[in-house]
């Protein structure tokens, strides 16, 4: 059962369905397709080969959102490790001559994500830093290696460990591991999903990989592996889940194991036509490795495929002398090959030398040469890079064939915050939701069960459920297309643990006393990229809303999170050091936790009103761990439940940059505070910072009673505001005269949320959730679905402006 429940689990975190529009490149496959690399950036030339300074691929690398392109070719020696920033894209295909390789050290995307690099040779070396890997990751996630030529590490040549998610190595070669270590490299993720398509593991000891986590190893060559074997599956702690297919294995000189060792039942294969040739007899005369525990090292076969990214054609890397001297190893079919402990000897001789070459012409230093620029219609004396001259979604730098770059475009106009580029369900279909029932064909459960699904309503109402819902990833929830008073959920809580990737707005979560005891109205445990707009959530029965564990790029915006149930009566948890931004929304009525406040987050023109004993906003609220926050242009005004002041349990582990908050103490009916001023004393002892942290901007920064009337006409499911909305905005307008903890929402005022009118739903024809009218006076076909076309070029698939158009 233990095993069920963890690939249940996998199943649901790790098969991640390639859904944007355009991947990181033109043919980029694998878990790591849709890293977005420099997206939005600037352009940065190497100019030298230095290690450090101006001009450098070191000063090149160690800022984020950059496309790092080479005006020159040859050998880069680097002293130190190169630490790699994120949302980096390294273009080694410009660099004229031979190329490029960083040699001496290697280098770190550990804690990096959204990274893209391409035709690019790290070679480490015996004088490198002992211990260390070629490449190394330890955290992280988003990244894609492809053409990439890896060697010489002095632990692991290439290695990914601890909380990664989403990479993928294609068309690249990892070598050479020095001995006395020799290994190819580990391949073990916490939680998230390797790809290997294509590439070569040639001249390792060991580990060619070693793999634990979830992995998809597809199409690779392995040669010339040592004692300690080929693939190694796992041990045996942790569950493994992979795809090892159509891969070939061929023994070298060096080669005395078998390619497959050390399996066990915790690693669950699926294999297919796996080639073994162990005869070194310079030949291809092998053989297909039968499905048997002897052929795999006792894994636990799989009958099905794991539902992993798809692979496609086989590409053909560009080589310098090294690589050219390792593909006539393998060439040699058994015959060459050897383990070594020092690069600098011949034939080897430290990996050159390499031809500089002659970089092109390019006036205006935008990284695409002139003559490329004249014959495609552009500016040679413009920095016109980051534009989209062809309206295909990738920049012009990408159309030069330089280097590929998605256009970012919000979840809808006018995101904001750490999960403003969530992409929801576009590139899947539309689910219309034609009733109200708890489950069944139409119903909303039904419809956030899947990924890739834009879920729009057909009908209004109270939808009344006995379990939680589990909102899956890529899926856009549209409240906003409800007919009527809009969409209610009531009756239990919601769950977006392991999603990635989701749009929720106008839609209202009320769970209420009945919901399963100890859990939250909307729970968080680990995922990333979601945002939350519009919506409201009330009568939590742990939390009103929380978040916890590995969690990422979140915005809560414009939404009212209200009346946690007692005892607790609790706003919530925010504690991630993934990023969380809480943006124009209102806490209400809640003992506690308005919210708590662990990790990374931003905290910005928010309205807390009428906090209890436990206080508004909980810095930290214990000693362990690193909190770095914003907190910028918030009201705070105590009601009739208030006895403490609005910031409690600081300590210097949270370090705060704040500015302009406003408390209103009086309980008077009147909105006659003040601006609280920058002391430790009004923020509880917190490490108050001088300058504010580079978070995403909030693009109207509003004064703080500016934002306090922004919250009171438009906060939470407001395109039609429910009774218990409506009665929650009087309490704040009352300014502290009317507020109340509450541990019964079905008591009036509150009526369990209902009644809520269904109202008229539009004719659509087509049933593709786009109305008739609509459809006509956007120059659409109503009889035809036509939902997920791009009919004016914006980005957004048509049913998304349509939407996106209701507010």
């Amino acid at each position: 059962m233990r095993s069920l429940l963890i690939l249940a689990a996998a199943t649901a975190a790790y098969m991640l369905p390639q859904a944007l529009a355009i991947p990181a490149f033109p043919g980029a496959e694998g878990f790591g397709a849709n890293a977005v690399g420099g997206r939005g950036g600037s352009v940065y030339v190497v100019t030298n080969l230095n290690d450090s300074g101006s001009g450098s691929f070191r000063d090149a690398v160690s800022q984020s959102k950059r496309i790092v392109v080479f005006a020159i070719g040859g050998v880069i020696k680097i002293s130190s490790r190169v630490v790699i920033k994120d949302h980096i894209t390294i273009a080694g295909q410009t660099a004229p001559g031979g190329g490029i390789t960083i040699y001496g050290n290697g280098v770190s995307y550990s804690n990096a994500h959204h990274t893209i690099t391409r035709y690019v040779r790290y070679r480490m070396g015996k004088g490198g830093d002992s211990g260390k890997d070629g490449i190394a990751i330890a955290d992280g996630h988003d990244m894609i290696f492809d053409h990439v030529s890896v060697s010489w590490g002095r632990d692991e040549t290439f290695s990914i460990n601890g909380d990664v998610s989403n990479i993928t190595i294609s068309d690249s070669i990892i070598a050479q591991g020095l001995e006395t270590h020799s290994c190819g490299g580990l391949m073990q993720t916490d939680k998230g999903g390797v790809s290997i398509i294509r590439s070569l593991y040639i001249d390792n000891k060991t580990r060619n990989p070693k793999v634990k986590g979830v992995n998809e190893f597809v199409n690779n060559v392995v040669y010339n592996w040592g004692g300690g074997g080929g693939y190694i599956a796992g041990d045996s702690d942790g569950q493994s889940y992979a795809n090892i297919m159509n891969n070939v294995f061929i023994s070298g000189p060096s080669t005395s194991a078998r390619p497959f060792t050390r399996g066990n039942a915790n690693f669950h294969a699926y294999v297919q036509r796996n080639y073994y040739d162990p005869n070194k007899n310079g030949v291809l005369d092998g053989f297909e490795l039968g499905q048997s525990t002897d052929n795999y090292s006792g894994v636990d076969f799989q009958s099905k495929r794991y539902d992993y990214p798809t692979v496609k054609a086989l590409l053909a890397p560009a080589r310098d002398n090294v690589d050219t001297l390792l593909i006539g190893q393998v060439k040699s079919l058994g015959k060459s090959g050897a383990l070594i402990s020092d690069e600098t000897v011949s034939p080897w001789s430290s990996g050159g030398p390499i031809s500089g070459g002659t970089a092109p012409k390019d006036t205006d230093g935008d990284g695409m040469p002139d003559d490329w620029e004249i014959a495609n219609g552009l500016d040679p004396k413009v920095n016109d890079a980051m534009q989209d001259k062809n309206g295909d979604g990738y920049a012009t730098i990408s159309a030069a064939g330089i280097v590929s770059q998605a256009i970012a475009i919000p979840a809808f106009p006018g995101a904001e915050g750490f999960g403003a580029n969530a992409t929801g369900g576009r590139g899947g279909s539309v689910y219309v939701v034609t009733n109200l029932n708890d489950s069944g064909s139409g119903s909303f459960r039904d419809a956030v069960s899947q990924p890739n699904r834009i879920v729009v309503f057909a009908v209004g109402g109270l939808i009344k459920i006995t379990d939680r819902v589990v909102i899956s990833h890529h899926v856009t929830i549209a409240g906003q297309t409800a007919p009527g008073g809009g969409i209610t959920v009531y009756g239990n809580g919601v769950s977006y643990s392991n999603a990635h990737h989701t749009i929720t707005r106008y839609i209202r979560y009320r769970m209420g006393k009945g919901g399963s005891s100890g859990k939250d109205a909307i729970g968080i445990a680990d995922g990333h990229d979601m945002i939350f707009d519009h919506i409201s959530v009330s009568w939590g029965r742990d939390e009103t809303f929380s978040i916890n564990g590995d969690v990422s790029n979140v915005t809560i915006s414009d939404t009212l999170i209200g009346q946690g149930l007692e005892t607790h009566s609790c706003g919530g948890l925010m504690q991630t050091s993934g990023g969380v931004s809480i943006i124009r929304s209102l806490y209400i009525d809640h003992k506690t936790r308005n919210p708590k406040v662990k990790g990374v987050n931003e905290f910005v023109n928010n309205v807390v009103y009428n906090w209890g004993s436990g206080g508004a906003y909980i810095a930290g609220g214990d000693s362990a761990g690193q909190s770095y926050a914003n907190i910028m242009n918030n009201v705070f005004i105590s009601g009739p439940s208030t006895t403490i002041a609005p910031f409690t349990r600081g300590n210097t582990n949270f370090h705060a940059y704040v500015q302009h908050n406003y408390y209103d103490s009086n309980q008077n009916g009147v909105l006659d505070g003040w601006e609280l001023s920058q002391t430790i004393g009004n923020y509880s002892e917190v490490d108050l910072q001088s300058t504010r942290y580079d978070y995403p901007t909030v693009n109207n920064l509003l004064d703080p009673l500016d934002a306090y009337a922004k919250v009171i006409a438009g906060v939470g499911a407001s395109k039609s505001r429910d009774n218990v909305d409506t009665l929650l905005i009087d309490r704040v307008k009352s300014l502290g005269t009317s507020g109340e903890l509450i541990s019964d929402e079905t008591a009036s005022p509150w009526n369990s949320g209902g009644p809520i009118s269904g109202g008229t739903v539009p004719k659509d024809t087509d049933g593709d959730g786009m109305p008739d009218d609509w459809e006509i006076a956007n120059g659409l076909d109503p009889n035809v679905d036509d939902a997920m076309g791009d009919q004016n070029g914006d980005g957004y698939a048509n049913i998304e402006n349509y939407i996106n158009s209701l507010v």
